[in-house]
């Protein structure tokens, strides 16, 4: 069972990853009235990355020291995460009773830290760490699940 901690690691977050963007959304989406043709088209393109998701999460899971395996799952987040941010300005554009910022309703302090900690998991990962970027992902849903909390309670 120890043998397979990393694979275990590796799904977990992913699968935890995915269902905090899915919170996110459920959350944020319920304020929405409409859409417009730029939303489907960023909301496509959302999907085909997360859709990539299943394959990044084997490839780390069975090569975790590998840089490119690291680097490529990182690069998927990264688009993941650039995307819901164009879906969140084209809900915004889509409907003027609503104020989002970068990403929903997290605050924009909250999104520039979340892809500064993945930018710099990613370059470390490319360096000197190869499992920096899972270890970077892992900080940032944390950071996330705080400012979501945070974001309540204002």
């Amino acid at each position: 069972m120890w043998d397979l901690r990393i694979n275990f690691f590796a799904y977990a977050l992913s699968f935890f990853w995915i269902g905090l963007m899915w919170m996110t959304h459920h959350n944020n989406w319920q304020q929405v009235k409409l859409v417009n043709a730029q939303t489907v088209i960023c909301t496509l393109l959302m999907l085909f990355f997360a859709s990539l998701f299943p394959y990044t999460t084997s490839l780390v899971a069975d090569n975790f020291d590998n840089p490119t395996a690291q680097a490529f799952y990182g690069v998927v987040v990264l688009a993941v995460t650039f995307s819901n941010m164009a879906i969140s300005h084209s809900v915004n554009v889509a409907n003027d009773d609503l104020s989002l910022g970068l990403l929903y309703t997290l605050s924009d302090r909250a999104v520039i830290i979340d892809i500064a900690i993945k930018v710099t998991g990613l370059v470390l990962t490319l360096t000197v760490f190869p499992p920096a970027m899972m270890i970077a992902i892992f900080i940032t849903m944390f950071e996330i699940g705080v400012a979501h909390f945070f974001a309540k309670i204002d």
